[in-house]
């Protein structure tokens, strides 16, 4: 580093330093990049830092509501594989969002769940047909299971509207219509075998319907 000494000025430094600087105030190429990147890097000193998690929770938040939705179908799948027994007309099961958490964190609570509706939906209600409502709650104490008569069932259709689940009686009639369809043709089948195979016109064209 070299010191020029001056009169009336004292002493000044100069270095290669500052004739970078000096170079920069020029307006050549290389000063005109720098001060571009400078400006830059002054402006976004300025701009808040845009932070990730915001995004990364949104997408969490995405992946879990799928990841419930697909719990509810299959929960939806098994639920719909129960056939219940012939005096249950209408049949609503209220399964609150808390209630399928505590199911789906609980595998075993799921089962006991499932165990339940298997047991409510196939007792019999006879001598009269029923409409069942069931509410499942997240624990097994609020777990219920509330019957009306087949046309006295006004609180029944009332709390049932908004429900996870419902089967209705024109389902459960086309069950019924099956299961006697079945009936006929094993009745039919089993005439054939005691007549020998020889069965009348009439209850042919039956058990063909």
């Amino acid at each position: 580093m070299n010191s020029i000494i001056q009169p009336n000025y004292g002493q000044k430094t100069y270095s290669p330093s500052t004739k970078a600087h000096k170079a920069k105030q020029s307006g050549t190429h290389d000063s005109s990049f720098w001060d571009l990147a400078t400006r830059v890097r002054e402006k976004t000193k300025n701009i808040p830092e845009i932070s990730s998690t915001k995004s990364v929770q949104q997408k969490m938040e995405l992946s879990e509501a799928e990841d419930m939705q697909l719990f509810k179908q299959k929960f939806y799948e098994d639920l719909s594989k129960i056939i219940g027994h012939p005096t249950v007309n209408n049949v609503a099961v209220n399964i609150s969002d808390t209630a399928f958490q505590a199911m789906k964190d609980d595998p075993e609570y799921r089962s006991q769940v499932l165990s339940l509706l298997q047991r409510d939906l196939d007792a019999s209600y006879a001598p009269r047909n029923c409409s069942i409502l069931i509410t499942v709650g997240i624990n097994l104490e609020q777990y219920s299971a509330d019957s009306w008569s087949v046309g006295n069932d006004s609180e029944f259709r009332l709390h049932a509207k908004d429900s996870f689940w419902q089967r209705r009686t024109e389902s459960h009639k086309k069950f019924m219509e099956l299961q006697q369809e079945a009936a006929a043709r094993r009745q039919l089948m089993m005439k054939l075998r005691m007549n020998n195979h020889s069965v009348s016109a009439a209850e042919l064209l039956i058990g063909l319907l």
